[in-house]
């Protein structure tokens, strides 16, 4: 877990799990596990937030996006 070490410690995830507001685009990159997302634009790829992410991403919608598959 060296590789993001401000976001995991050895107890587990921190309490600061929400980042910063994403704007809807063709491609967002969220960097934490919870983002709001703004704009109403159509996202069609999410990037993983870091080399070998599994698991899931929470995006609470402040507008209305759609995502596209």
């Amino acid at each position: 877990m060296a590789e993001f070490p401000e976001r995991f410690d050895a107890g587990g995830v921190q309490s600061s799990t929400c980042g910063p507001v994403i704007a809807s685009a063709a491609t967002i990159a969220p960097t934490f596990l919870i983002h709001h997302v703004s704009g109403t634009a159509a996202i069609s790829t999410i990037t993983p937030p870091w080399a070998g992410f599994t698991g899931t991403i929470t995006l609470i919608p402040d507008g209305i996006f759609t995502i596209v598959a």
